[in-house]
């Protein structure tokens, strides 16, 4: 019986819910230049084993834009720096991260990071996050980094990559879950690296109302048609 129960359940949550999606969410990248890094001095999480080399495809001087349903997430994961100046990540108002002058640390891999932050996402378009570089003498923010695919920059700036395991220039797609967002401050001149820091932002996505109504539809449907099953049974009997 119990069995049977499952059974019925299953079948009412699949007929009512396997149809309607959460909502889409989807990161873009929008606008710039494609390329690759690094276009001058080693990078060190390239170097460092934490990501692949030799180099790493993706857009100058793009920003990210937001597609995501009411009540999703911006999870932020920080996988360290190779700078000599104080650096920082902002997320509006808030220092999520920061890179203390002189002190270079990085993850051992890409599974590890070395800190997370999560915040609710309203409804926007540009995240609203800020590279404060330069002893914090500096910043650039989304949808205003300038593109430095000439290499020639000698302020901060930021290099978008989807997939940071493929070496091919513009080969990452525009539209996906994460982003990896690399930071060259400038303060060294135009090296060209893009390991001042290392920030991975990823959009999450939860049950939509209309979504968590129908699962519990489809529950009651389950146990309404378990019910008629057992009690046809009973009479046949």
């Amino acid at each position: 019986m119990a069995a049977r129960a499952l059974t019925y359940l299953a079948i009412g949550l699949l007929g009512l819910v396997i149809p309607v999606a959460a909502g889409a969410t989807t990161i873009t990248i929008n606008g710039g230049t494609s390329g690759t890094i690094p276009a001058g001095l080693p990078n060190d999480f390239i170097s460092g084993g934490v990501l692949p080399g030799p180099t790493i495809g993706g857009f100058y001087g793009a920003r990210l834009d937001v597609t995501a349903p009411p009540g999703s997430r911006v999870l932020l994961d920080f996988f360290g720096a190779e700078a000599d100046f104080a650096n920082e990540f902002d997320l509006g108002a808030t220092v999520v991260f920061q890179h203390a002058a002189g002190v270079n640390t990085m993850s051992a891999n890409i599974a590890s990071p070395l800190a997370h932050f999560e915040a609710p996402l309203g409804a926007v378009i540009f995240l609203g996050f800020t590279f404060r570089a330069n002893s914090l003498a500096a910043f650039v923010a989304d949808g205003a980094n300038p593109d430095n695919s000439t290499h020639t920059l000698l302020t901060p700036n930021f290099f978008l990559s989807c997939n940071p395991f493929n070496a091919a220039a513009g080969s990452t797609v525009r539209n996906c879950d994460s982003v990896y967002a690399f930071l060259d401050d400038g303060g060294g001149g135009p090296d060209a690296d893009y390991d001042d820091l290392l920030v991975r932002v990823t959009v999450e996505a939860v049950p939509e109302p209309a979504t968590l109504m129908l699962l519990g539809l489809g529950l009651l449907a389950g146990g309404r048609a378990f019910r008629r099953r057992e009690m046809t049974s009973e009479v046949r009997r």
